[in-house]
């Protein structure tokens, strides 16, 4: 005996289906630095005019979007998208303070002297932040409490920094209120780099790509014949474009992973 467990049920534990294409067009044809550097407007004459007293030519990293997940569809083609895109696979996704300090010394040491040599800037700056507070164990009375209760940062006043308090955390200045019950709650509220982050599902996708095919991260960003999808399984809106023939597939010469099979 047969038995239907659910008809035309929304499906609600839905994936990303990222994927990484190379195409035909523009076979291994690598963006100038011109072109990346318009990208950035470091040679409009009015960004020169607003910048003409600065003794270095600096460079801000400030993506408007920078969460990958299942929707909207999206392709990413420019320079900035792509690089976006990088930086939170390499660098987002963070929850911890250690995980955001972590986080910089990587964009630090991956991507400030890639964008240093091909934009020929002398600096670059990660300019997009985001308000995040992190539970601190207090260790009064030498015990660590259990747990930590979190409170409005209205309610939080600013502890001072002495010898007790780690060399992370004075990183970003602590943060505590006042005793309750009887019982000291530390909270820690900082200004952390927002680099993004990427679906679970498809997190770890462009460095996979790379590694098989051979490919720098460089190589990713640079060449216009390699782009990025963006699209969920509820949707699936790359495969319909291919269904319905506004995507011809003789186009494409690596899908990474293979959804068109």
């Amino acid at each position: 005996m047969k038995y239907q467990i659910r008809k035309s049920v929304w499906e609600s534990n839905s994936s990303s289906m990222h994927s990484l294409v190379v195409t035909k067009k523009n076979a291994n044809v690598r963006m100038t630095q011109e072109e990346i550097r318009h990208e950035f407007y470091l040679d409009e004459d009015w960004y020169r005019e607003h910048h003409k007293n600065d003794k270095k030519e600096v460079i801000k990293i400030d993506p408007w979007d920078n969460e990958f997940g299942r929707s909207p569809f999206n392709v990413l083609v420019t320079f900035r998208d792509k690089l976006a895109y990088a930086i939170a696979e390499y660098c987002g996704g963070n929850y911890t303070i250690q995980s955001y300090i972590d986080a910089g010394i990587r964009f630090n040491e991956t991507f400030v002297p890639l964008l240093i040599r091909l934009t020929g800037c002398d600096e670059v700056e990660y300019g997009k932040e985001h308000c995040a507070t992190f539970a601190i164990y207090s260790d009064v009375g030498g015990d660590y409490l259990d747990e930590v209760e979190e409170v409005d940062y209205q309610d939080l006043v600013l502890a001072g920094v002495d010898d007790d308090i780690s060399k992370d955390d004075k990183i970003f200045g602590v943060y505590k209120n006042v005793a309750e019950n009887g019982r000291p709650i530390e909270e820690a509220y900082f200004d952390v780099p927002d680099y993004g982050s990427i679906d679970h599902q498809s997190k770890g996708l462009l460095t996979g790509f790379l590694k098989s095919n051979n490919l720098s991260l460089e190589d990713y960003l640079v060449r216009k014949d390699i782009i990025t999808i963006i699209t969920g399984d509820e949707f699936s809106t790359f495969t319909d474009m291919v269904t319905c023939g506004l995507i011809d597939v003789n186009n494409i010469v690596i899908q990474y992973p293979n959804y068109l099979e």
